[in-house]
């Protein structure tokens, strides 16, 4: 609890929720809602409330699944392994017992987010199953993304900036 709590405003939802909004606020989508101040208040309102409901979700099944939600970095080996790993951590998790299992909380988190974000804030022209699914794989491919970041950045970093 203590983890989902910090999370809600972390780096996390600042990194996922501003950089969204503003492309979509540059790029007019939805367009129903404008231009101008509130037009980007709305996006950005629509992004956090999707994050809210993301996180949420992912915990709630994540507990019940017995997963754990974070993502465990491989730190080593080729690039080609590391990636994979980081591929494999958008579906399959850590259970309690030291195994693995499917990643339902991070699965239902992003997709019943997309769900819940269509049908109560989005207008009408997004409001239909095939755009919960096209975004919600969107969602999942951002998954993917962001763990073969935290894969391959404390590396790129350290080479980066030497001391």
């Amino acid at each position: 609890m203590k983890m989902y709590l910090k999370k809600l405003v972390s780096r996390d939802a600042f990194y996922e929720t501003v950089p969204e909004a503003l492309f979509d606020h540059v790029r007019d989508f939805p367009h129903e809602w404008g231009h101008g101040g509130v037009a980007f208040a709305d996006r950005l309102g629509s992004e956090y409330g999707q994050f809210f409901f993301n996180q949420t979700i992912q915990l709630a099944a994540s507990a019940i699944h017995k997963e754990d939600p974070r993502y465990q970095r491989l730190g080593h080996g080729n690039a080609f392994r590391r990636a994979a790993h980081a591929f494999k951590g958008a579906v399959v998790a850590s259970n309690m017992n030291g195994g693995e299992t499917i990643a339902l909380g991070q699965i239902a988190g992003i997709y019943g987010s997309w769900a819940i974000a269509t049908q109560w804030w989005e207008p009408r022209s997004e409001q239909a199953f095939s755009r919960v699914m096209l975004w919600g794989s969107v969602g999942m491919g951002v998954k993917v993304g962001a763990n073969v970041l935290h894969e391959f950045w404390p590396d790129t970093r350290s080479k980066l900036f030497k001391h």
